[in-house]
């Protein structure tokens, strides 16, 4: 019975983030870069819980469009965004969060198995030339707050809370976990 309830509230969501993106304008609910929906719309989707948050970056964004110029850092925000739209389900919902920021949303999904999809999604990054810091959270919120710790300690890497975002960060403290997924 619960899997018919799961699937049922899955059809809904879906049905109510589709009537979102299309009875809004083009670009205040998808990026043109990358079709994807933006911040506004998915914000939508973040009221209901049951999801594992991954919070994406790409690294080193001005020094790719400095470097190369932006029409090279179009391409790697593309291509960002196609690598997580290829290791995620079709019931899982991305975001282009804005800039060089991705947020993802696993319905459904262990902790264990958002680890595997986020080394996944940095492993074809970096076979393009590419680097990601990656968070992992109980919320969108967490999970931006373990990606920042991702680039702090180094960038290219994975970082995911152990438990809720904390009322404060303490650098001593321990709520977050390293995984090392760096090449």
């Amino acid at each position: 019975m619960l899997g018919i309830h799961a699937t049922i509230t899955n059809h809904l969501r879906f049905m109510i983030a589709n009537w979102v993106l299309g009875n809004s304008k083009p670009f205040y609910v998808r990026n043109p870069l990358t079709r994807l929906p933006t911040r506004e719309a998915f914000d939508v989707a973040m009221r209901e819980g049951g999801y594992i948050a991954l919070f994406v970056d790409l690294d080193n964004l001005k020094e790719i469009n400095q470097k190369h110029g932006y029409h090279a850092g179009d391409t790697a925000i593309k291509a960002v965004a196609d690598s997580i739209i290829h290791h995620v389900r079709k019931t899982d919902l991305v975001s282009h969060w804005g800039g060089d920021e991705f947020a993802v949303l696993l319905y459904d999904t262990s902790k264990d198995d958002a680890k595997d999809i986020a080394g996944r999604i940095l492993t074809h990054i970096n076979q393009l030339g590419y680097q990601l810091s990656i968070g992992i959270g109980y919320s969108v919120e967490a999970a931006q707050f373990s990606q920042q710790i991702a680039k702090g300690w180094g960038k290219n890497q994975v970082s995911s809370f152990s438990s809720k975002l904390p009322s404060s960060y303490e650098p001593n403290q321990h709520h977050y976990q390293f995984i090392p997924f760096n090449l």
